[in-house]
């Protein structure tokens, strides 16, 4: 049997880039007996008279998950990209770079890395993972044609985690994550993920990727809500519906995203034919539904109240704004209506 020693001096030597020769391999530990062992196992395999490469990439790769448990993370990271150079095809070794690579916002070779584990992968559970990293990275970055289409198709069921998922002990706290994460409220997903973690005091492989996409997609998310806040404050609202129809080409609108082009698009039109939508009696106290009727003085004072439950300042609520501009434009009119009807009184 080979020693374990010296085979961690063979993973050791790989790892610094040290070429298996007969006479390295004797200095890791191994004598000839050894050598032929690793050869019929398929640890090894002879390329040429006295020069050898590692065929076991299985067992090289798990050295590089133990490196990660004593916190040898660069060693690791080495490790992994060495078991690439060996076998390009292990799912294994794919996940973990595809992991560096968005960590490194390298989003092209993450996708190269995720083309690997994606593709013709049979198990169920490890299907709806990979979907919801898909769904995530299309948040964050412009994917190719072919991946951003199949990221806008997905629905919550081909990411949502089966019962029968041994890999996770509470599949309902991972759904309610992931609800959160297609209901693009990436904040609430990131804390929900990060008390899971904290209650088991354990951080899986797919958590650790997921927290990275979370945290980025909510990065990505803030500066779109700077971006709209921008063009409300110029008054651009023509540019805010290209900007937010632009995005709903590539994914799904959030529902404060798709009331907000609804606002900009009504007021863009308001301004443009100074034509005042008749207002539909029946709102219940939804802020959706008061916009949907025309109410935009109920909507208005509804989302103030929103605004001051959960303590946030209107200055940054896009549709509170977009509301204030509306109920402004609407004043000016009905009171440019009132001056001309008495005109018109005054001189007959």
């Amino acid at each position: 049997m080979v020693d374990s020693e010296n085979l961690i001096n063979l993973y050791e030597g790989i790892i610094k880039g040290e070429e298996l020769t007969t006479k390295q391999l004797k200095e890791y530990g191994f004598n000839s007996k050894d050598l032929n062992n690793l050869i019929e196992e398929k640890v090894l395999e002879r390329t040429k008279r006295g020069y050898y490469t590692l065929i076991d990439i299985d067992n090289f790769y798990l050295y590089g998950k133990k490196l990660i448990s004593i916190k040898e993370y660069s060693k690791s990271n080495a490790c992994f990209e060495a078991c690439y150079k060996l076998d390009q095809t292990n799912k294994g070794v794919n996940f973990q770079l595809f992991i560096r690579s968005i960590k490194n916002k390298d989003y092209q070779k993450a996708l190269e890395h995720f083309d690997k584990f994606y593709i013709n992968e049979e198990d169920e559970c490890v299907i709806a993972d990979n979907n919801f990293y898909l769904y995530l990275l299309s948040m964050i970055a412009d994917l190719p044609d072919n991946y951003q289409q199949l990221a806008k198709k997905l629905t919550f069921d081909d990411v949502k985690v089966s019962k029968d998922d041994r890999r996770y002990s509470e599949p309902y706290t991972e759904n309610r994550i992931r609800t959160s994460a297609f209901n693009q409220t990436f904040p609430l997903a990131i804390k929900q993920l990060s008390d899971k973690i904290d209650q088991k005091s354990e951080l899986l492989e797919q958590d650790f990727a997921i927290k990275i996409l979370l945290i980025q997609a909510a990065a990505r998310q803030n500066n779109i809500e700077q971006s709209i806040l921008s063009f409300i404050k110029e008054k651009e609202y023509s540019k805010l519906i290209e900007y937010l129809k632009n995005k709903e080409s590539k994914v799904y609108l959030s529902l404060k995203e798709c009331t907000i082009m609804q606002l900009a698009m009504d007021l863009n039109y308001m301004l443009e034919t100074s034509i005042i939508p008749e207002k539909i009696n029946g709102s219940n106290g939804n802020v959706k539904e008061a916009i949907s009727n025309f109410d935009y003085e109920l909507a208005i004072s509804l989302s103030y109240e929103h605004s001051k439950k959960y303590n946030k300042p209107v200055s940054g609520d896009a549709i509170y704004l977009l509301l204030y501009e509306i109920n402004n434009f609407i004043n000016k009119e009905e009171l440019h209506v009132k001056k001309k009807v008495m005109q018109t009184k005054n001189i007959l």
